[in-house]
């Protein structure tokens, strides 16, 4: 790690763009100091050279999506780790990707068209990925924190008919499942996230952290149908009985 400091920034990020959502995260936007050598940039952000080396090693090693199911994990942990992906995803990779695209012009990309067309389709996508979080959020996992409550004894059962979501949990997995896929548009924009040799070091990042986010958002999704949904089905029967039951006793 230490040849890095004597390294320029493009060259140690062409060799390893990982680099450059690392950098972005020390507050560091590397395409206008690509000619500049990493030891000048601790110096000018005034960061120790060791601490930076170790600091960007962390932050490169850092896999926020994981999870390991533990059958002593309660929903709420569950949840909790949901939420911080989300975070995750909406507040730090996707403006550093949203970030590049708009800060590089369509000609720098080795074929314009796509570099346009990149510009145009991923606000979009963004927007639409960030009103998606938001709804499962507000939707399903507040539903299912307070089916949690219910299945412990606390909170009003009453409440369940304004709370839950116009569809069933069952119904909203299986649905989950079947759209699987909200890459699909930029991934064919983008041939498979192809990227030439001869391409920009900006390019480079962009196609790279766009199939680095798909990788992370399948994961992510792996997690949600894989044990979220199948737990939160299990929970949402099992509170309906509970509270069917206790009106056949009252």
């Amino acid at each position: 790690m230490e040849k890095m400091l004597d390294s320029q920034i493009g060259e140690i990020i062409t060799k390893d763009p990982d680099l450059g959502f690392a950098f972005y995260q020390l507050g560091i936007m590397f395409p206008s100091i690509e000619d500049k050598k990493v030891s000048h940039i601790c110096e000018n952000h005034n960061l120790d050279k060791d601490w930076f080396l170790k600091h960007i090693d962390d932050l490169k090693s850092f896999d926020p999506v994981d999870w390991k199911e533990n059958p002593q994990f309660r929903m709420s942990s569950m949840i909790l780790h949901l939420k911080q992906v989300h975070r995750f995803f909406i507040q730090e990779k996707l403006p550093f990707l949203l970030k590049l695209i708009k800060g590089i012009e369509p000609k720098k990309f080795v074929d314009p068209n796509i570099g346009k067309d990149l510009k145009l389709l991923f606000p979009l996508f963004y927007d639409d990925f960030v009103g998606h979080i938001k709804k499962e959020e507000s939707e399903v996992f507040d539903y299912v924190l307070f089916l949690n409550d219910l299945e412990k004894g606390k909170g009003n059962p009453g409440l369940i008919h304004f709370l839950k979501p116009e569809q069933s949990i069952n119904q909203i997995a299986l649905e989950h499942l079947e759209e699987d896929d909200e890459m699909e548009g930029i991934r064919a924009l983008t041939s498979d996230f192809y990227c030439p040799d001869d391409c920009s070091v900006s390019e480079k990042v962009i196609f790279w952290e766009l199939k680095r986010f798909e990788k992370d958002l399948r994961k992510h999704s792996r997690i949600e149908n894989d044990h979220f949904f199948p737990k939160a089905v299990g929970l949402e029967r099992s509170v309906r009985e509970m509270i069917g039951s206790n009106l056949l006793k009252n």
